[in-house]
């Protein structure tokens, strides 16, 4: 993961993302009680609306078991740490290409100065799937924050895929790597898939140095905003949900 960091840092740092502006988003209020082991803080409703069952039910457990029972065997962190939760709703704008190669090395056929000139990105036969960026602006409860993703996805598996990105604030980073199911539409024709990510805890930077936990972000993208219609360029409205421990 550490190589397509680097690689996809290196090709798209710097691409140009629409300046098309949508609605403010707001902070939500933090609630969490540094004297319990975890705090579920009310889900607003524009959030709520657009999580299944299963995932509030999933969020308002906590952490799960196996992440409890990895901080009992952790030997005092739970001294100087607490779990946080993280919940927002965020608007990602998109910039995607075609890529060839394998899906585990994709060659990009784009970067931020125009065509790579990576062999084969001539032939759309050649074309294994779509790589680029997704960036956002928006709070983390109270917390101003910039999200930057690098993601993969593989036409060969219903463009399921993977990625690495980070959430950056006014006191450190959270650096985490992604897994992404296949894309679905909804009757509508909205594009609708779902990105589980775990924090990279060795690359975690300042007041989250040491963090680990996991996140679900849930990707809604209408057709007319699916950078499969705009010449890769695109919108989505992404709502995240998770617990992180530091």
């Amino acid at each position: 993961m550490k190589s397509l960091k680097a690689f996809y840092l290196f090709f798209f740092v710097g691409l140009l993302v629409i300046s098309c502006q949508k609605d403010t988003l707001e902070p939500i209020k933090d609630i969490s009680d540094p004297t319990l082991e975890f705090a579920v803080p009310d889900v607003p409703a524009d959030i709520a609306n657009l999580m299944r069952v299963d995932d509030l039910t999933r969020f308002q457990a906590g952490p799960g078991e196996s992440y409890l029972q990895r901080l009992e065997q952790n030997n005092g962190r739970r001294s100087y740490g607490r779990w946080h939760p993280v919940l927002m709703k965020l608007g990602y704008h998109l910039q995607f290409g075609p890529f060839v190669g394998e899906c585990e090395f994709p060659m990009p056929c784009y970067g931020p100065t125009g065509p790579t000139g990576a062999t084969g990105c001539d032939d759309p036969a050649k074309f294994k799937g779509l790589a680029g960026l997704a960036t956002a602006d928006g709070y983390w409860f109270v917390k101003k924050l910039h999200s930057e993703y690098y993601p993969v996805f593989c036409a060969a598996d219903d463009y399921a895929g993977y990625g690495q990105g980070f959430y950056a604030l006014d006191d450190g980073t959270l650096w985490f790597q992604g897994k992404s199911g296949p894309h679905n539409y909804d009757e509508a024709g909205n594009m609708v898939f779902c990105t589980e990510i775990n924090f990279i805890r060795e690359q975690c930077t300042e007041n989250y140095e040491g963090a680990f936990g996991w996140n679900v972000l849930i990707h809604y993208t209408t057709p007319e905003n699916n950078p499969g219609n705009n010449n890769g360029i695109g919108y989505s409205d992404v709502i995240i949900f998770g617990w992180v421990y530091y």
